[in-house]
């Protein structure tokens, strides 16, 4: 998804190449607008959550699991 203003308004615009979605036997319109003002509130509410000072730990953990993934026990293991 990129950023993508329309008429002075924000929106995030999802371009899907045709190719992909014929390799991959999926319908998909060529692209999708979500303006930003329609999901803002639950991003900020979630990004509020998981870095709540009680949890930065924890996210800090998860971030660094998704960028080397790992098996699940192993991941479970450390909490």
């Amino acid at each position: 998804m990129q950023g993508h203003w329309v008429n002075d308004t924000p929106y995030y615009r999802c371009r899907f190449p045709a190719e992909y979605a014929l390799a991959n036997h999926i319908e998909h319109p060529l692209s999708v607008f979500l303006r930003e003002a329609a999901v803002i509130g639950e991003i900020d509410d979630w990004l509020a959550r998981e870095f709540a000072p009680h949890r930065l730990n924890e996210t800090i953990h998860d971030l660094m699991a998704a960028r080397h993934p790992r098996s699940s026990a192993s991941h479970q293991q450390d909490r």
